[in-house]
């Protein structure tokens, strides 16, 4: 009702208003969506991208996969050599279930047997392709042995290897990680 009023309020006076009707512009036939050539080009267009991204994305789930495994171990191996120090005793880290390090891995204090650190398997699609039986750090946080001790965590797909990460411990106990296999 107010718009009704509104334009005789805002005309001025003494001139007559008159109310308009609006009638929608004619239109073509045509709707708003699309058409059956147009759908399948966008579903042709999205099947090629997809099939050029499928493969880095797989690429780059397994890198994920191996660098979170990369990491855990890692972690452990620096949780070892710190309780080692701060401790002042050998501590060493070995796989849960035998010489089986994608069983998982524990780290225990030598003379104790006290177990420090404990990690689950690494997944069904990681595996330990190379691995010492044990890993001890001493007292002041340096390996037992001389050599470097070297990991290689490969993520397999199919059988395949897609991946390998090697996770190198030098004699001072100190770990890092390079892509590719342990050499």
């Amino acid at each position: 009702m107010l718009d009704m009023c509104l334009p005789h309020l805002l005309a001025p006076k003494g001139q007559k208003v008159t109310r308009h009707e609006h009638k929608p512009k004619s239109s073509p036939v045509r709707s708003a969506g699309l058409t059956l050539a147009e759908w399948l080009t966008v579903i042709a267009i999205t099947a090629a991208l997809a099939s050029i991204a499928l493969p880095r994305l797989s690429t780059a789930l397994a890198n994920l996969r191996l660098r979170s495994a990369e990491s855990n171990l890692i972690g452990s191996l620096l949780s070892a050599r710190n309780e080692a120090i701060k401790r002042g005793v050998p501590v060493q880290m070995g796989p849960r279930l035998g010489r089986d390090w994608k069983s998982g891995w524990r780290v225990t204090a030598v003379d104790t047997g006290e177990p420090l650190d404990n990690r689950e398997w690494l997944g069904r699609r990681i595996d330990v392709a190379t691995a010492p039986e044990f890993i001890v750090y001493d007292g002041k946080g340096e390996l037992i042995t001389s050599d470097p001790v070297r990991i290689q965590l490969d993520e397999r797909i199919s059988e395949t290897v897609a991946a390998s990460r090697c996770v190198i411990v030098d004699a001072s106990g100190l770990p890092r990680a390079t892509a590719g296999e342990c050499r």
